[in-house]
């Protein structure tokens, strides 16, 4: 009994999930972080997570599918972004992450509306990532431009 109440006090340890996951599992931690920020994950979303990551890292549908399932669970049994954010960081350049938050950005409206809850999370994840200001607010118009 008390090893299992020992177990809720233990800090995350972020070593653990980084062992068993890559960059682009993680990118895709972070897209499901996104698009749950709204307590609502819509279909829209779930397709343009989808669709991001087979055109991002050439994956087919069934691979990103097999991912998909795979980041959901780590999403579930995670207690915030650093470890996701912290592998980003040491496997992909400055522009493969802007790439990232551009991404993000096309997840948070592709119900046709950004919520202040899912701009919260991006704009956590993008300083989690070390992104300029600017790139982040040039990341979102550009999403926006592209979508009108």
């Amino acid at each position: 009994m008390f090893s299992t109440i020992k177990k809720w006090f233990q800090p995350s340890e972020p070593e653990k999930v980084l062992e068993k996951t890559d960059h682009i599992t993680a990118a895709m931690v972070l897209m499901l972080e996104v698009a749950w920020s709204d307590r609502n994950i819509e279909i829209a979303e779930e397709q343009t997570i989808l669709m991001a990551i087979q055109t991002s890292f050439d994956l087919t549908e069934e691979e990103a599918k097999n991912r998909l399932v795979d980041a959901k669970t780590l999403h579930h049994e995670s207690v915030g972004s650093y470890e996701f954010t912290t592998l980003i960081n040491n496997q992909l350049s400055y522009e493969e992450k802007t790439q990232i938050i551009q991404t993000l950005w096309k997840i948070s409206n592709s119900d046709q509306h950004i919520d202040q809850w899912e701009e919260h999370a991006i704009r956590k994840i993008a300083g989690l990532l070390y992104i300029d200001h600017q790139d982040f607010i040039d990341t979102k118009i550009k999403t926006k431009q592209e979508e009108d």
